[in-house]
Parts: structure tokens; C-alpha cells; sequence
């Protein structure tokens, strides 16, 4: 566990956190196949700016066919597994 002593302090600490975070959230979102094609003109490089950040789409509950049951299978970029619930060992 963090100790409050060694959380970021100043917006200096903290902005290459969120900068690495972005990064990673754009790795993971590209291997999953829903994003397939459509993070292609976003430069991870530039994922400061917040012109570049837009270009990721949003995936709203209204662009993700629901219905079908494909949102767990295209969405997801790796593998479930199987975790059970802490209610479940009593």
C-alpha cells in the first residue's frame, strides 16, 4: 500500500504519471479488436496534447452492438479469468 508520503505533490509529479498512464491505455485499447482501424492516425507520441487525445473514439454503449454478445469478445483486449468473488470462499 502507497503511503500518503509518497503520492505526487505538484502538478510536476504528477503529469508523467497521466502521460505513461495515456500511453498504456493506448497500448492495451489497441490490441483489443473493437478499436481495430480506428487508432490508426493517433500518434502516441503526442497524447499530451489534448487535439490528439480527442482522436480516440469514444465507446459508448450506442456503438457496441450489445445484443449480439460480441462487446466482451471484441472489447476486451486479453483473455478473462476466472476470479472468484471473496463471497464466494465462505
Amino acid at each position: 500500500m502507497t503511503s500518503l508520503a509518497d503520492l505526487p505533490k505538484t502538478r510536476a509529479e504528477i503529469e508523467p504519471i497521466q502521460s505513461d498512464g495515456k500511453r498504456r491505455a493506448l497500448a492495451q485499447a489497441r490490441r483489443a479488436p473493437f478499436y481495430t482501424g480506428k487508432l490508426d492516425r493517433v500518434n502516441a507520441d503526442r497524447l499530451d496534447d489534448p487535439d490528439e487525445w480527442r482522436k480516440i473514439p469514444f465507446a459508448s454503449c450506442a456503438k457496441v452492438d450489445l445484443a449480439s454478445g460480441k462487446l466482451v469478445q471484441d472489447f476486451q483486449a486479453v483473455e478473462m479469468l476466472e476470479i472468484p468473488l471473496a463471497s464466494d470462499s465462505f
